[in-house]
């Protein structure tokens, strides 16, 4: 095994070890907690699968990009939730229920509504672009759905072993995502460097801004609630968007380049949005208590208000 092919399995390790935490402090009605509110679901979908990507088009429009911009700005845009950001939204204070919802909701819509977009962008762009949907489904399946349902019925079936396996699964898989990511950002750094100075940083931000504030507005009053859905809006899966963005032909390691400085753009502008909500900067009031972000899992919060 060559070290690229060891890192890349790292990588889906790591991913699959915390979504597989994930999965073993939720239960199925965390999984399908948007679907069973009709008006949160529409609000979801016009933030994460309408406004954000006609905004990424309408960027590649109005400003000179490089083509390989455009074309990873549209993958970003339809890309579904990344399979470790509700660990981010515990920590921002959002609801346990609604973050796992929202990735499990998420992933299994992209399986369709990707190639659909895809298309339709393509269409409209004058370029024939195609995504194949077994392509989308694996990613999905073995990042999100797998590991999800694998940690769920686990606590299903054996709740003491999943208290007791959900924190050390958490904690490896966050180390070996530390192992991953060092070399990957090393390598990519003179291909990143690349993609500074004209005016891709600017487009990037822009986009994790404009989502971050689309998702914070259409999240309603509730801070818990706007926090899931801002950090969800600006935060997408990097697998399928480097999937997406690898149909159209463009340089690939051009792309993969700007999808990971599109991830640390994206991480830093949520840090400085996660701190503001944190100290009660929200609109709806402060969040409530946190748990100690040192902890490797977090348990899930609840809701017991009224469904939306």
């Amino acid at each position: 095994m060559t070290l690229g092919a060891l890192i890349l399995v790292t990588a889906k390790a790591s991913v699959f070890l915390n979504v597989l935490a994930l999965g073993m402090s939720a239960r199925l009605t965390d999984a399908i907690h948007v679907l069973r509110r009709p008006g949160l679901f529409l609000r979801c979908l016009l933030a994460m699968g309408v406004i954000m990507p006609l905004f990424a088009v309408g960027l590649g429009i109005a400003f000179d990009l490089h083509p390989v911009v455009k074309v990873a700005l549209v993958a970003i845009a339809v890309s579904p939730v990344p399979p470790l950001l509700p660990r981010k939204q515990l920590t921002a204070g959002g609801d346990g229920s609604e973050a796992v919802g929202l990735l499990a909701t998420a992933a299994v819509l992209s399986i369709v509504t990707i190639p659909v977009a895809i298309t339709a962008v393509g269409r409209a762009l004058g370029k024939e672009t195609h995504v194949p949907m077994v392509s989308i489904a694996s990613i999905v399946a073995s990042s999100v759905l797998a590991p999800l349902g694998i940690g769920m019925a686990i606590r299903f079936f054996a709740p003491r072993a999943a208290t007791r396996l959900a924190r050390p699964a958490a904690a490896l898989g966050a180390l070996l995502l530390l192992a991953s990511a060092v070399p990957i950002l090393f390598a990519m750094t003179p291909a990143i460097l690349a993609r500074i100075g004209d005016g891709t940083l600017v487009a990037l931000a822009a986009f994790s801004v404009v989502g971050l504030v689309v998702g914070h507005l259409l999240g309603g009053p509730d801070p818990e609630r706007r926090t899931v859905l801002a950090l969800s809006t600006a935060s997408r899966h990097p697998a399928i968007a480097m999937t997406i963005a690898d149909a159209s032909f463009v340089e690939k390691r051009a792309v993969v380049a700007t999808i990971v400085l599109y991830l640390l753009v994206s991480a830093l502008v949520s840090i400085a949005y996660i701190k503001r909500m944190r100290g009660g900067g929200g609109a709806g009031g402060a969040i409530p208590e946190m748990v100690k972000p040192a902890e490797p899992v977090m348990p899930l919060r609840r809701r017991t208000g009224a469904a939306v």
